[in-house]
């Protein structure tokens, strides 16, 4: 499984995706049923205590209605 490195890219695109969840007015838990997983999955992943792959990234910019690629041109 591909896994997104660098610090600050990484970091940022992780600010990005919360940014998105709260615009989208979802709370984590909300967020979280729509991937079928718990609410401390998507806590973790906004602030840092869970790894953020690629297949992770597509599945929430889907739960988020937007797209992985524009986030992960921002982030970069």
């Amino acid at each position: 499984m591909l896994a997104i490195s660098g610090d600050a890219c990484t970091q940022k695109l992780r600010s990005l995706l919360a940014q998105r969840r709260i615009k989208g007015r979802l709370t984590q838990g909300e967020l979280a049923m729509r991937l079928g997983k718990v609410q401390s999955y998507i806590e973790k992943i906004e602030v840092g205590d869970h790894s953020l792959n690629i297949e992770d990234l597509i599945q929430i910019s889907r739960a988020l209605n937007t797209s992985s690629v524009l986030l992960l041109k921002e982030a970069i």
